[in-house]
């Protein structure tokens, strides 16, 4: 930001240029913002999914024997906690998806 001397006012030429690219393309922030929630929730899948294959494998890691049983117990609840949970994302984002889709 900087003092314009001539008009005797503060000029942002970045705001300026966000100015005109709206001005050009009306619907680009739209496409922006569509662009980002997409890549947010490809990349919160990708962190629960592999969340799930952390916990999957500490599972069969863990040896059944009985002194260990209440730990293998906690690892499925947390399992299927996290399934359920990548669903209820999953379907959010198809939501979201299909919504965009009607609007456009």
């Amino acid at each position: 930001m900087s003092y314009d001397n001539n008009n005797g006012k503060w000029y942002s030429p970045k705001a300026e240029e966000w100015h005109n690219r709206l001005q050009q393309d009306p619907e680009y922030l739209d496409r922006e913002y569509y662009n980002d929630r997409i890549k947010w929730y490809d990349d919160k899948i990708s962190v629960w999914s592999s969340m799930i294959e952390e916990f999957e494998l500490l599972y069969e890691q863990l040896p059944n024997t009985p002194l260990l049983q209440h730990n293998r117990d906690r690892l499925v609840s947390g399992i299927q906690l996290l399934r359920r949970a990548l669903a209820d994302i999953q379907s959010e984002y198809d939501e979201y998806k299909q919504d965009k889709e009607i609007a456009a």
